[in-house]
């Protein structure tokens, strides 16, 4: 299933090693790329708040900005 988001109209982009990614576009015309943890994967969840951690810690040109993280129940 895609992520929810207001104004978001996601199209599966890729299927990492432990999250679906999902390309979109905010109402504003921001183009967004969504990672949705997969939770079938035991080890899966301390990845991907490493990967938040870290890709938040980081300002680079050439790499994409966090705008946002959220950890709420099956979201």
């Amino acid at each position: 299933t895609k992520p929810d988001a207001v104004g978001f109209d996601g199209v599966d982009m890729n299927a990492g090693g432990f999250s679906y990614i999902y390309k979109g576009k905010l109402q504003d015309g921001t183009e967004v790329a969504v990672k949705q943890l997969d939770e079938r994967l035991s080890h899966g969840q301390r990845n991907f708040e490493a990967e938040v951690f870290t890709i938040g810690a980081m300002n680079h040109t050439n790499l994409v900005r966090l705008h946002g993280f959220c950890s709420e129940g099956a979201h």
